[in-house]
């Protein structure tokens, strides 16, 4: 053993030194950490108050050989832990080498190197952005043609293997590996436009034919990416990149690098007939009446909850009719007054099973609506509450479903609010008795301009931990389908949307039931109509969308504007980037009178 670690192991004070505290000796173990990892000797003398216990003990209690070091996350570890072996040549496919890159400078914190000191070599801005799209066009068609990557590629790739052996945490901001990490990330992210969606100019287009392909592929998590590992990184489609702060995202116009976690991404494509660059949208906030009997006690199955202070609740849908029939007078109304209807939303379990499914056959129409049951009063079985998009094509509705991921916690002011008490006890906390089965986060592409996503009431105001993966995206629009009071702009939603709305620039719908609305009464607050809010992803105050006397629906006319966003590496995107815009609001009558907002 050398001489120094049998100071650090107890003789400090055998040397005549003093010991050391505090900020000093933080200092000083920071410094024998390194010398440690760095397998050198520490100086004699030094106290054993500087020795990290993170560093000392387990080197004393596996045996390590003398002068042996501590391994760290290496460049090589990094990128093999996605499945890429770094020793070996460039993976053709452009989402494997953004994964690959994107994982390094996210881990490292290196890609603040793009907002300090570029582009590399003393080029012109815009003559570097306009070498990026021409290399990012070359290697698609490189592997469309089954050739080898572009040699610009090549070359940055075989900079990154030298530097195999560097510790990421350790990897200088301005040396050439950052720079060939965000040349690389900046070349695949080119090569990548357009996928993930279908347009009449990307139908017949092999490289992004491909990427589809590996979007539809299950099980697990969809991903653009061939080679990576799926449970290691994940590459998805992006609609908009963060105009402001710095994050690994505001790298990329077209790919989005998200490490796997307990959320799985679907990314689900059905052309749908919308309008060309609009989109006209029939709320419907049903049910039109809620009375307190549908909530009721249920006793569940969770044995460690104290029923003292916890209890389960369910909601029972009332019995009705189908829609079918009210849904026929308002569509005919609906498009009398606007021309078409594109898609028609719910709110939160407003829908009974296959109610989705049968609407969208019967009028060729997007549904978008909560599902739900209620829990079994006799076994204690969980209910269920889910999101549910059904899509018409030429041949068959395609449905998908997305379970809530957090439970309803109704409080006592809660329990005030609705009128309650008479059948949940206001001195306990009553949960939402509701299966949770596994996190999903689906992700629907209707056109060449629209990708939207949907979140269950709780799911928007707990950020985690599906805004992660929300924020990468940077969907056009966000729909949020609630049970709860009156969509003021001063309340718990329209707080969340704005978050959306500035990051990443997500356009955000949230839309409740007129019965719960009509339920409500807080404390302080006049009754209100208000059964949706709306908040443009382009910024602006949260607008209020009420339904009149006499209306059982409302049209929110939306429109796309094209904007031009930049990546902090100084690219920007030719005004590629849709954001969808409210333009027109219309109260919808059986009667046909008609006021519009």
């Amino acid at each position: 053993m050398k001489r120094g670690w049998s100071v650090l192991c107890g003789r400090g004070q055998d040397s005549g030194l003093p010991r050391i505290g505090g900020a000093a000796s933080r200092r000083c173990s920071a410094f024998v950490a390194t010398r440690l990892v760095e397998g050198t000797s520490v100086p004699e003398g030094m106290c054993q108050d500087a020795i990290p216990s993170a560093v000392a003990a387990p080197a004393v209690a596996s045996g390590m050989p003398d002068g042996a070091a501590l391994h760290r996350r290496t460049i090589r570890d990094a990128v093999n832990e996605l499945g890429i072996e770094l020793a070996q040549d460039v993976p053709l496919w452009p989402p494997d080498v953004f994964a690959v890159v994107a994982s390094v400078l996210q881990r490292s914190g290196t890609y603040r190197h793009a907002v300090t000191r570029w582009p590399p070599g003393e080029q012109e801005p815009d003559t570097w952005a306009k070498e990026m799209t021409e290399l990012g066009e070359k290697w698609g068609s490189a592997w469309s043609r089954h050739g080898a990557a572009p040699p610009e590629v090549v070359r940055w790739w075989s900079v990154l293997q030298s530097a195999a052996d560097l510790p990421v945490d350790e990897l200088p901001s301005g040396t050439n590996v950052v720079e060939a990490c965000l040349l690389l990330l900046a070349a695949a992210d080119e090569a990548c436009k357009g996928v993930g969606v279908v347009d009449d100019a990307a139908r017949y287009d092999d490289f992004r034919m491909r990427a589809l392909e590996l979007l539809a592929g299950e099980p697990g998590p969809s991903s653009l990416c061939e080679r990576v590992d799926k449970s290691r990184g994940i590459v998805l489609p992006k609609m908009h990149t963060p105009q402001s702060g710095l994050s690994v995202r505001s790298l990329s116009h077209n790919l989005a690098f998200c490490i796997p976690g307990e959320v799985t991404p679907r990314w689900d494509v059905a052309p749908a007939p919308l309008g060309k660059a609009s989109l006209n949208l029939l709320l419907l906030p049903w049910p039109l009446e809620v009375v307190p009997s549908q909530f009721r006690p249920n006793k569940g199955h969770l044995s460690n909850m104290d029923e003292d202070a916890f209890r389960f609740f369910t909601c029972e849908a009332k019995a009705r009719p189908a829609y079918d029939d009210r849904v026929a007078v308002l569509m005919t109304e609906a498009e009398r007054l606007v021309g078409r209807v594109d898609a028609l939303v719910f709110p939160e379990l407003a829908l009974h099973r296959g109610d989705a499914v049968r609407l969208a056959r019967r009028f060729d129409k997007v549904v978008v609506g909560g599902e739900g049951s209620a829990s079994d009063t006799e076994t204690g079985d969980p209910g269920t509450n889910l999101a549910v998009i059904a899509v018409p094509t030429v041949n068959e509705v395609y449905r998908s479903e997305q379970h809530k991921h957090h439970r309803w916690r109704l409080d006592e002011r809660q329990i005030g609010q609705y009128g309650l008490g008479s059948q949940l006890d206001p001195n306990r906390s009553w949960w939402e008795h509701i299966e949770l089965p596994e996190r999903q986060v689906r992700f629907w592409c209707l056109d060449g301009w629209l990708t939207f996503c949907v979140l269950i009431c709780e799911d928007l105001a707990r950020q985690e931990p599906v805004a992660p993966v929300v924020r990468a995206v940077g969907p056009n629009l966000v729909i949020a389908l609630v049970m709860d009071g009156p969509q003021l702009g001063g309340r718990w939603t329209s707080r969340y949307a704005t978050v959306l709305a500035e990051d990443p620039g997500s356009s955000v719908l949230a839309l409740t039931s007129f019965g719960m609305v009509d339920l409500s009464r807080a404390s302080g607050n006049p009754p209100s109509r208000v059964v949706a809010l709306w908040k443009d992803g382009t910024g602006g105050a949260p607008r209020e969308i009420s339904l009149e006397p006499g209306a059982e629906g409302v049209i929110l006319c939306l429109t796309q504007k094209d904007v031009k966003e930049w990546t902090a590496d100084g690219r920007h995107d030719d005004y590629a980037s849709g954001y969808l815009l409210l333009n027109g609001v219309h109260q919808v009558r059986p009667n046909g009178a008609e006021r519009s907002g």
